[in-house]
């Protein structure tokens, strides 16, 4: 029963931590494509952003967009 229990707290741990390790991620994916790869009128910042939100909104993080816009 104390095992039991004992797993059963370590799985939410697991949970709670790889939800908030996804949205430490999301938040810091749209900082840096809003902040830093803005340039105003510039083809090679436009390339850039976009570059960059195709690697954060694709499916998975490890998944490799077919274009990268350079």
């Amino acid at each position: 029963m104390i095992l039991y229990l004992a797993s059963s707290s370590f799985c939410f741990f697991l949970k709670d931590l790889m939800l908030s390790m996804a949205f430490v991620y999301f938040i810091a994916s749209k900082i840096s494509s809003n902040f830093f790869f803005r340039t105003d009128g510039s083809l090679i910042g436009h390339k850039l952003s976009s570059w960059w939100q195709k690697i954060t909104e694709s499916k998975m993080a490890l998944d490799t967009p077919r274009y990268w816009g350079m």
